[in-house]
């Protein structure tokens, strides 16, 4: 994929352009568009080994001489870039709202909630410690606060361990709904932070 032609469109402008650079979220594209700010969204069509891809995407960043827009994540897979889920260290404190021990809904609502601590998160889920147990397989509806919103999200518990030291319990648990509000702004915060990993690595190039 490096080094092939990708043509950008905008609301009044047509570029050529080539890809320098693939990583994981990102794509770098060598091309002239001054007239680009962050934020903005472009149609791009790439010819990939004789197959026309075309795609719209979202400006992330600029440097003298091309510009850093998002992977779809409808291309990801399909153009099979090496890619994990990297977890994001989080300081943020929350709560267990309902929950589903048995591992299927209705969740029963807590009447005493259950104070969180979480400690990191990706794509696919999130970490966090409690005093409450909840068996593996279990649901917990996690309710906290980031990008001064308010989240409520479901998660199954996939592991557990227990601490003797703070005598907690410290769970990984991964996402239900990935399509709801809530986790797009999870995914937001993390596409921002590695946005700006991805730009100072560059810079110590």
């Amino acid at each position: 994929m490096i080094g092939n032609q990708i043509v950008i469109q905008g609301a009044s402008f047509k570029r050529p352009g080539v890809i320098r650079y693939v990583e994981s979220d990102f794509l770098e594209i060598q091309a002239s568009v001054e007239q680009l700010n962050v934020g903005d969204k472009i149609s791009c069509t790439l010819n990939e080994g004789g197959i026309i891809e075309s795609f719209e995407t979202t400006v992330m960043g600029k440097t003298e001489n091309s510009l850093i827009t998002l992977v779809p994540l409808i291309l990801r897979d399909k153009w099979i870039i090496s890619r994990e889920n990297p977890r994001i260290r989080i300081d943020a404190k929350g709560k267990i709202t309902a929950v589903s021990f048995s591992g299927s809904k209705p969740l029963i609502d807590l009447n005493q909630l259950c104070q969180i601590e979480l400690h990191d998160v990706s794509e696919g889920g999130i970490g966090f410690s409690t005093k409450c147990y909840i068996r593996e397989n279990g649901i917990a509806l996690l309710s906290f606060r980031l990008f001064d919103q308010f989240l409520h999200l479901e998660v199954e518990i996939m592991k557990s361990t227990f601490s003797k030291k703070d005598k907690k319990f410290y769970y990984g648990a991964k996402f239900i709904d990935t399509n709801s509000k809530d986790y797009q702004v999870i995914r937001s915060f993390i596409i921002e932070t590695l946005f700006k990993r991805y730009m100072l690595k560059k810079g110590k190039k």
